[in-house]
Order: C-alpha cells, then structure tokens, then sequence
C-alpha cells in the first residue's frame, strides 16, 4: 500500500500501452494520450477518493483538476479486463 492506495501489480504483458499522462508532475491541468480505444480512466485521491472518471474516445483528453488539493494521485487505465495504474502528482 502507498499511502492507502492499493498499488497493483501489474506484469509488462497487462499494461496498456502507448497511453501517456504529462505534464507529470502538473499544476493541475493535464493531458492523456492514448491509442487504446474507449479507454476508461479513474483518477483517486490518496485517501482513495474517486476524484474523476472518463472514457476516453478519441485518443486525447484534457483534464482540469486544480480546484483538488496538491498531491498524489493514482490514475487507473481500464480497458478489456485489463487495469493499469499510474501516479500522479500535482503541485
């Protein structure tokens, strides 16, 4: 557990691929670039608070997230039974 999240692990075969999260770390806005299809995405809090969640339709999304407190967050991909999770930070 980091922080009271559940970190999963995850083999290389199970990730998504090709999806990127930047800025990372980020003032709170930032984009996600992915060629996975209706890519679901979770983004948690460190106490695991649902903060966001989206479906990603079209390869690219920008997310606004500066009215949530500084931090890490875990961002969870989610696409055919198959979970990644990523970190991360604003500041």
């Amino acid at each position: 557990e980091l922080n009271g999240l559940n970190v999963l692990g995850i083999n290389d075969e199970e990730k998504i691929s090709n999806t990127i999260i930047y800025p990372n770390p980020s003032k709170g806005v930032f984009s996600i670039k992915t060629n996975t299809s209706n890519l679901k995405i979770e983004i948690y809090s460190s106490i695991g608070k649902l903060e966001y969640s989206s479906v990603i339709k079209n390869g690219f999304q920008q997310i606004d997230l500066r009215k949530k407190s500084k931090g890490l967050y875990a961002v969870k991909f989610l696409h055919n039974n198959k979970i990644e999770q990523r970190k991360l930070i604003l500041n």
